[in-house]
Formats: C-alpha cells, sequence, structure tokens
C-alpha cells in the first residue's frame, strides 16, 4: 500500500486546512498466502491515512463463507515484521480487517470487540478531509433534567439539540465540511450561507485520542463567542465549533464538558466502488 498525502494550509499557522489522501491497495489472498493479481482498490481521503499516512497496509481476500479463525493469527510476509490484529472494516459482510506491526486500535477505541466492530469508521471514504483547532463539547444525548426533558450538556446545564448520533456545530465548521451554501439559509460571518435543514453524514477523529461518526447540521448559538462565565472550563473567550453527544462516539469517549484541540473531520460519500467480491480483509504492514 502507498499513499499520496497533501496537506492544504487555509491558515498558515496550520490551525485550520484540508487533507486528500489517495491509498493503493495490493490484495493478498489469505488462503495462499501470497499476492493475487487482482487490480489494487484505491481509496480517497480516510481518516485512517489523515492520522497515520505512514503507515503501510494491504488487503486480504477471504472466501465469505470462510470460518476458519487461523486466518486472523498473526503473520509474516516476506521482508516484513510479524502482523497482528488491529481493526476491521465491514468484517461482518466483507471480511476486512486491518493486521498490524504495532497496533493503533487502542489509542481511538479500547475495547478488543469495538476495534472489529466500529473499526469502519477510520476506514470509510470521504468527499472531504479538513481539520481545525477548535473548543469542543461532549454531551450527554440521552441526559433529561429533573422535570424528565432533554438536556444534552448537565456540565452547563443546557440543551444543545444534539440526538442519537447527531451532533451541532458552528456554521463555519459546517462550511468547511463542504456543506452546500443556500440563498434562503442563515448567513454567517465569514459571509457564506448554511441551510440548518441539511444536515450531513460525518466521520470525526481526535489523533491518538477517539473516533466518531453520525449526522450533524447547524446550530445557530454556535456562532456565539462565549466565556468562562458561560461555558465550565473555557479558559477564553471563544466560540465551540462542534458539540458532538457521546452516542456519536464509538470507542473511548472523553469526559463531559469543553474540551480543545485539531480534530480532523470527513464528510462522508462512496469513495469505492465495491465489486462483487467474497470478502476483504485489510493488513497493515510495516517495512522494517
Amino acid at each position: 500500500m502507498t499513499t499520496r498525502f497533501s496537506n492544504e494550509l487555509y491558515f498558515t499557522d496550520g490551525s485550520i486546512g484540508e487533507l486528500k489522501t489517495v491509498t493503493t491497495w495490493n490484495v493478498w489472498d489469505c488462503a495462499s498466502m501470497q499476492w493475487t493479481g487482482s487490480p489494487p482498490v484505491v481509496l480517497r481521503n480516510i481518516l485512517l491515512a489523515g492520522l497515520h499516512p505512514r503507515l503501510l497496509m494491504a488487503i486480504g481476500e477471504i472466501q465469505k463463507t470462510d470460518t476458519n479463525p487461523n486466518l486472523l493469527n498473526p503473520f509474516v510476509p516476506s521482508n516484513y515484521p510479524k502482523q497482528y490484529l488491529d481493526l476491521a472494516s465491514n468484517s461482518r459482510t466483507h471480511g476486512r480487517f486491518t493486521f498490524n506491526q504495532n497496533p493503533i486500535g487502542s489509542y481511538y477505541y479500547g475495547e478488543d470487540w469495538k476495534r472489529i466492530i466500529y473499526g469502519s469508521i477510520v476506514h470509510t471514504g470521504c468527499k472531504k478531509l479538513i481539520y481545525k483547532d477548535i473548543y469542543y463539547l461532549v454531551v450527554d444525548d440521552e441526559n433529561r433534567d429533573e422535570n424528565g426533558d432533554y438536556m444534552d450538556d448537565p456540565v452547563n446545564n443546557y440543551h444543545w439539540f444534539t440526538g442519537d448520533s447527531h451532533a451541532k456545530a458552528s456554521a463555519e465548521l459546517m462550511e468547511l465540511l463542504g456543506l452546500p451554501r443556500d440563498k434562503d439559509g442563515v448567513i454567517n460571518h465569514i459571509g457564506g450561507f448554511v441551510d440548518v435543514r441539511k444536515p450531513i453524514q460525518f466521520r470525526a477523529a481526535f489523533f491518538g485520542k477517539w473516533v466518531g461518526k453520525g449526522t450533524i447540521a447547524h446550530n445557530p448559538v454556535l456562532d456565539i463567542t462565549y466565556d468562562g462565565s458561560i461555558i465550565q472550563g473555557l479558559e477564553e473567550e471563544a466560540k465551540i465549533d462542534l458539540v458532538i453527544p457521546l452516542s456519536s462516539l464509538k470507542g473511548n469517549k472523553p469526559k463531559l464538558g469543553v474540551h480543545k484541540g485539531k480534530i480532523l473531520m470527513g464528510l462522508v460519500f462512496e469513495a469505492e466502488k465495491r465489486k462483487a467480491k467474497p470478502g476483504w480483509m485489510l493488513f497493515h504492514i510495516k517495512s522494517v
């Protein structure tokens, strides 16, 4: 596997930008334990390549009906170090797994079963990959107040109208993600228009900490500047660009409240045309 990687800085300080990745994957036959003659698979703008562009990976092909657990054992390709099961992508339907010399899945998912069930998050092709250094809130979309009404932010006693795997964002973040402008939408401070009726599918990650997925839509109250008297833990006057619920965080879950950091986010689209193959497995191969 090879990855072409580019980083377009929107600001010279590196706080906002766009990544473009094109990853070419060769196919490994897990039964015969050799490379196949199948055409390589090309994946564009996946979180895994954006987070770890130097990883060397391969796709392994298995039969859909194969139940041999030994196929998931560590293996040693010629001239490469030993590889271990790390992540999975559509493993239940396509048999896709990522193997790695030094597994990274625990950084994002923690428990082993989450790395398998939710590994597809970092393999999903995106129309656009952007990053931004932001303040963001982690909230509990299932929380209710004493009257039984939804209040997703018990830390600040406020409801941001998140939902089941549904996040909220500022107008600027929505436009960075690539939400189409709409003349009938809400004008924001950078002169664009955001249609609040158009939620979009997203993938998100904080390097080495967590990954998330779901839908995201604009919330106008996130275009306002806040301070520590309103948002607990906010050390300066700033905007909150993202409110993400626990239900969107499929692996490690940060504590409720405000956080700061550079988030990598993707606007989802179908980047790979899947052909009728019995199954695939993804392997991470790291050269000596």
